[in-house]
């Protein structure tokens, strides 16, 4: 009877200690968490998948893509569940850049059911060929020819292209709890998704050695473009402002080129550590262009135009016999057509010492009538007490005025605009433009094609 007893108050003992130690709770305690294995990278993002196969609806049917009924949210929402992975909470993506090209890029999403993983692998293994392997004892997927690798785990699916996949695959898989990378943590505690399905953050040793701090972005579009706003964030103050308004010049059909800047830069002076400066001396450097000189004599004002063919007459000598089969010398004009050409910049009293450094550098020359920036078509030369402008037309075009600053360049036959809005201390208020028509139809074969 005692050694039952015994046996009966050892058991209750255990028991007790057993509810105070909860020694289940404590594996638990100890597992990382989803955003702690979130790999740290140079570009980090997050988008809400369902608002944006909503917003880019509009899009693919406006350019009749053939697949666009798999892009809807009610069909990313089916299968996503009989997967097991959960689009219903934002998916992070994350990529690094390397010399202003993008190195690898990835993606994680969380895990409802990692149980039908595997069959969600199976399924897209009929469209991507996949082959298993094993890192670190783990069995992973991936296609080598286009480098895309896929691992899971309970609660989490990590999706990567690129060159560095285990180390990467290190950081999600040995992640340890509450030490999400401080990059992630400032990220996720600052954003919110308020009105936009996607949202980014962009820091970089390419942008730190200009004195950038981070950029921010997120997304807006409509049926044929789409729009990055975005935060330009430096480390020091803003040594320019904007002005109310300034000299334009307005955009034509065959414009490739387009800039329309109005700003004081005085503060530039006492600042030649701002990223504007840097920018522009590893500009200069390429030509050799007396910057300090440009500096000196600029106000701040740009309108830039090229593209499209301006019209010019060249006078020209011509010798002809009269009537008198007398040789005679006739002064006559012929139209040549040159590529368009307009710069018109803001300067003050000390432009003409600029101008003559130009031409001692061999920048700006004059070979004839007509002037030549480096190889650029011969070009008329204005000068005006405050601005000089430099075009191919025969007669000078005074800009517009408009309050408008931005910069549109074309790439690839799709013009890219980006507007600067406002400043703020350290902040430039940015958007880019980016219209779809051609980036569309050289890649996405429609419905019309």
């Amino acid at each position: 009877m005692r050694k039952k007893l015994a046996i009966i108050f050892a058991l209750a003992l255990l028991f007790a200690a057993v509810l105070i130690v909860r020694p289940w709770e404590s594996v638990g305690k100890d597992m990382p968490r989803f955003f702690d294995r979130l790999p740290d990278a140079d570009i980090i993002g997050k988008t809400d998948l369902l608002k944006l196969s909503e917003s880019l609806e509009q899009t693919t049917y406006h350019y009749r893509i053939p697949f666009r009924e798999f892009l809807t949210r009610e069909f990313i929402l089916l299968q996503s569940k009989s997967f097991g992975v959960d689009v219903q909470k934002p998916v992070y993506f994350f990529a690094n850049e390397s010399d202003w090209e993008l190195r690898d890029y990835g993606a994680m999403f969380h895990v409802k059911d990692s149980s039908l993983i595997t069959k969600g692998i199976k399924r897209l293994s009929s469209v991507i060929k996949l082959s298993d392997t094993l890192i670190y004892d783990q069995k992973i997927y991936r296609n080598s020819a286009a480098q895309i690798s896929i691992a899971y785990g309970d609660n989490w699916l990590l999706v990567y292209c690129g060159e560095d996949f285990k180390r990467t695959y290190h950081d999600v898989l040995f992640a340890k709890r509450n030490e999400i990378p401080p990059n992630w943590r400032a990220f996720l505690n600052q954003t919110k998704m308020e009105g936009t399905p996607l949202v980014a953050k962009w820091s970089s040793k390419d942008l730190d050695g200009y004195g950038l701090n981070a950029v921010d972005v997120c997304l807006a579009n409509d049926s044929s473009s789409i729009t990055l706003l975005s935060q330009i964030h430096q480390n020091d103050s803003i040594a320019i402002r904007l002005l109310d308004s300034g000299p334009t010049y307005p955009k034509q059909e065959f414009t490739k080129t387009l800039a329309n800047l109005h700003m004081d830069i005085s503060g530039l002076k006492d600042h030649p550590n701002d990223p504007l400066v840097l920018i522009m001396k590893q500009i200069a450097q390429k030509i050799s262009f007396p910057l300090q000189d440009f500096l000196t004599a600029w106000q701040g004002s740009v309108a830039f135009r090229q593209g499209g063919l301006q019209s010019y007459s060249e006078k020209y000598i011509e010798s002809e016999l009269d009537e008198n089969f007398n040789v005679t010398e006739v002064v006559k004009y012929k139209t040549i057509k040159l590529p368009g050409f307009s710069l018109f910049l803001g300067m003050n009293e000390n432009y003409p010492d600029f101008l003559n450094r130009l031409k001692i550098k061999g920048i700006l020359t004059k070979p004839d009538k007509r002037y030549r920036l480096l190889f650029s078509p011969p070009l008329a030369l204005q000068k005006e007490e405050s601005s000089i402008t430099l075009h191919t037309a025969t007669y000078y075009e005074k800009p517009d005025t408009s309050s408008v600053n931005s910069v549109m360049f074309t790439y690839n036959k799709t013009p890219y605009t980006v507007h600067l809005d406002s400043l703020g201390t350290n902040t430039y208020y940015c958007r880019l433009h980016i219209p779809l028509n051609h980036l569309v139809q050289s890649n996405i074969t429609t419905d019309e094609f």
